[in-house]
Order: structure tokens, then C-alpha cells, then sequence
């Protein structure tokens, strides 16, 4: 049975015998394409950040030290407690 070759493979070897384009970029061109890679990479970047503080907060809950503290909605009552009297300062009498 005969091998077929693969799509890389014959990709690859249209781009060694390929012919010059004589094409040209212009600079508008040029800089269009270094704003997509200037981006590209600012998203990755903020996408590894985000990625970053999500796994490092997920595992700082778990092996948190102080169990009152770090459970889901601990910290509502004092909040609310905390908030209550600053909008009623800040409504109008009357």
C-alpha cells in the first residue's frame, strides 16, 4: 500500500518552488499588519493575566488559613450594616 503525502508536507514544498510575487507593500499595509500583531499580543497578554489572577484566587480560597473569612457571602450582613447608614445620609429629608 502507498503513503500518500501529507497536506504540510506538499504546503511546504509549494513554498520552497514557489516563484518571486514581485509584489509590494505598501506602508499602509505594513502598518496595519503591526497593529494586529501589536493586538494580538496585548490580548494574549490580558487573556494570560485573567487566567493568571483566576487560578491564583481559586487556589487561595482553598488553602486559605481562616475559614470564617473566605466562604461566599461571609462578609454580606457587615457590608450591608456598613452601607445603611450612608444612603440614608445621602437621601433628601423630607
Amino acid at each position: 500500500m502507498r503513503r500518500r503525502p501529507t497536506p504540510l508536507l506538499l504546503a511546504g514544498s509549494l513554498i520552497l518552488v514557489a516563484a518571486p510575487a514581485f509584489a509590494y507593500l505598501d506602508p499602509g499595509t505594513g502598518s496595519m499588519i503591526l497593529q494586529m500583531l501589536i493586538a494580538g499580543s496585548l490580548v494574549a497578554l490580558f487573556y494570560i493575566r485573567t487566567a493568571w489572577d483566576k487560578t491564583r484566587g481559586f487556589f487561595a480560597r482553598i488553602f486559605s488559613r481562616d475559614t470564617n473569612d473566605t466562604k461566599l457571602g461571609a462578609d454580606e450582613p457587615q457590608r450591608a450594616e456598613a452601607e445603611g447608614p450612608e444612603r440614608e445620609a445621602d437621601e433628601p429629608a423630607g
